[in-house]
């Protein structure tokens, strides 16, 4: 016989047993029986010590059941009692066993707890754990306990004797923690499952010793996101031959972005149900073929990450279309993600559908596809107008007004540029000239100078002023008086009329006014200008060099106000030269 099948689904148990939660392997010790199946039922016990190793006269004798099985499935049940004791190393022992699988005990309760951490307990309280050794069989190339032991606890240092055939090894939901150990003895594995487990404790080197690793899951295994981080791509650097790699359920968020640097075999990289917001660099996976995104935290991709997408696709051209889902994301269908909505539309990656629900600028739920349409068009364009329109308006307002500053302040702000590039201008002080101030004015004027002038402001704010027909040395010429007296003076006032603009030396003294307004010496000049003057071209530049506040307009033919000969008194006094 070279099989025995009582998968309970399969057949109606109550045909030949009442009661299958107990069941005694010793009938088939003399069978030789090469595939064994008793799975998806409710065993409960299985008592196998009989059938795989017999005493007589104080030997071990091996019945058939035990050189022959080859396949053993006892999946789906809830095993519990002996089994996980010391009957479940005697596996070791058929020499001839290729497949078991003893994985989904998980799905009912245990009569009690067994694990690796309890079995060593006693031994633990004075010493640490020891490494141990897992006898195999030595023709075992499966080998499924996902789900078969409950909660087996800390993993220690383990060392898999004959198991040098073994390519398929499932750990998974088992409630394994500290995985800061070292398992060897795998180094021909191909398929190693961890998932379900408490991985949030690993080393770096964890890997190293499954070189020849192609399928690993790490899916729902608490990984750590600093851990992964930081030794995210050491972690994995030894897995050269890894075609699909398992990361979903692990509430990943961010990536390092050379995490798969070494791992250009990959097929199929599942980063399902994380929190992922960005991308690592998938360039350095050439061979990638199917990439899981679902239900994480993409809202859109940037202009990069799409740029990387299309590029692997097209180093893809001759091994097929890149396969991506990003079904389960609240993607954004806003103006700002519009490159990445219309990517969507016309890329040639096969996504796992053409129409995503996203959400729009007012909150709404809408489908990637209504985005499309002519009206969120107008929409985006319209808001990329006004910005514009915006941004020029505001720039052409600060244009304007930096313009109006330096015209009103040229020479402050030649002070400024020079001082910024090393040169210290300093603007000279009243103490540095004889004068405060130089008064010129027409003959006509002589009466209101002398005297108005001279009492009102000369003596009333104790100035010290320059004036011709009072202070000229005799015998010095008119052209070198005006030059040596804008030499002297702080201030020059000039009281402007057309009597003064008809004067043979009227343009002289303006040249001569203009010259001493110099980088150090700004805002020197103050204008008396008769109201009734017309001001001709030919001057407008001059006037253009006054500050306005130093310009003073009145009517020379009736009596100065006295508002006029203080504000005259405070602009000579006022030091405004920076």
């Amino acid at each position: 016989m070279t099989e025995i099948n009582l998968s309970f689904p399969n057949i109606d148990s109550r045909l030949f047993l009442e009661d299958l939660t107990i069941i005694s392997m010793e009938i088939l010790g003399n069978i030789c029986v090469e595939k064994l199946i008793l799975s998806k039922g409710d065993i409960n016990i299985i008592n196998t010590i009989n059938a795989v190793v017999h005493i007589k006269s104080g030997h071990l004798v091996f019945p058939c059941l035990q050189k022959c099985i080859k396949h053993l499935d006892v999946s789906h049940n809830r095993i519990s009692g002996t089994f996980f004791k010391p009957e479940l190393f005697l596996i070791a022992f058929m020499e001839n066993l290729e497949f078991v699988d003893l994985s989904g005990q998980y799905l009912f309760q245990r009569r009690y707890d067994y694990s690796f951490s309890t079995a060593f307990s006693t031994y633990a309280d004075t010493q640490p754990l020891p490494d141990i050794i897992f006898l195999m069989p030595k023709k075992l190339k499966h080998f499924n306990l996902g789900g078969g032991i409950y909660r087996i606890g800390q993993l220690l240092n383990i060392t898999f004797e004959n198991a040098h055939n073994l390519r398929y090894l499932n750990f998974s939901l088992n409630g394994l923690y500290g995985f800061n150990v070292t398992l060897k003895g795998l180094q021909n594995l191909k398929t190693l499952d961890l998932s379900g487990n408490d991985v949030s404790v690993i080393i770096e080197t964890f890997f190293d010793t499954f070189p020849n690793v192609t399928h690993l899951r790490l899916a729902d295994c608490f990984l750590d996101n600093d851990f992964i981080l930081t030794h995210g791509r050491r972690l994995f650097q030894p897995l050269k031959k890894l075609e699909q790699l398992d990361l979903s359920r692990n509430n990943l968020i961010k990536l390092p972005k050379d995490i798969f640097k070494s791992l250009n075999q990959l097929k199929i990289i599942n980063l399902a149900f994380n929190k992922l917001f960005s991308h690592p660099d998938y360039l350095n996976t050439p061979n990638l073929h199917i990439l899981y995104l679902n239900f994480n935290n993409f809202i859109s991709f940037s202009s990069q990450e799409i740029q990387m997408f299309n590029k692997l696709e097209q180093m893809r051209k001759d091994k097929g279309n890149l396969k991506l889902y990003i079904y389960g994301n609240s993607l954004a269908c806003t103006c700002e993600t519009y490159s990445f909505i219309s990517w969507i539309t016309f890329t040639t990656i096969e996504l796992d559908r053409k129409n995503y629900t996203c959400i729009d600028q007012k909150g709404d739920l809408i489908f990637t596809a209504d985005f499309k349409n002519l009206n969120y068009i107008q929409l985006c364009l319209s808001s990329v107008v006004l910005n514009i329109s915006v941004f020029l308006a505001a720039a052409i307002l600060v244009i304007m007004f930096t313009v109006f500053v330096v015209v009103k302040n040229k020479l402050a702000v030649k002070i400024f540029i020079q001082r910024l590039l090393g040169k210290f201008v300093y603007p000279k002080r009243r103490q540095d000239f004889k004068f405060d101030a130089y008064i010129i004015y027409p003959e006509s004027l002589y009466q209101l100078v002398c005297f108005d002038m001279v009492e009102n402001v000369e003596k009333q704010f104790a100035l010290k002023f320059y004036i011709p027909h009072r202070d000229q040395l005799f015998g010095l010429c008119k052209e070198e008086d005006i030059t040596e007296s804008c030499k002297n003076s702080w201030k020059l006032v000039l009281i402007l009329t057309q009597e003064f603009m008809d004067e043979p030396l009227a343009y002289f003294t303006l040249s001569s006014c203009l010259t001493s307004i110099t980088l150090t010496t700004p805002n020197r000049l103050i204008l008396i200008m008769d109201s009734k003057l017309n001001i001709l071209p030919n001057i407008e530049f001059f006037l253009g060099s006054v500050s306005e506040s130093n310009v003073l307009y009145t009517d020379l033919d009736q009596p100065l106000p006295h508002e006029l000969w203080a504000i005259l008194g405070e602009n000579i006094n006022r030091d405004d030269q920076n």
